[in-house]
C-alpha cells in the first residue's frame, strides 16, 4: 500500500462523514449525524 492510496481512502471517508453531517443539518434528522460521527 502506497501513501497515495491511503490518502485517497482517508479523503473518501472524511468526505463521506462531511456529506452525512450536511445531510443531517439540511434534513434536520439525527441519524445521518450519528452515522457521520461513527464514520470519521
Amino acid at each position: 500500500m502506497n501513501s497515495s492510496f491511503l490518502l485517497s481512502i482517508t479523503t473518501f471517508v472524511y468526505g463521506l462523514a462531511a456529506f452525512l453531517y450536511i445531510a443531517s443539518w439540511v434534513f434536520k434528522k439525527e441519524l445521518p449525524g450519528r452515522l457521520a460521527t461513527w464514520t470519521a
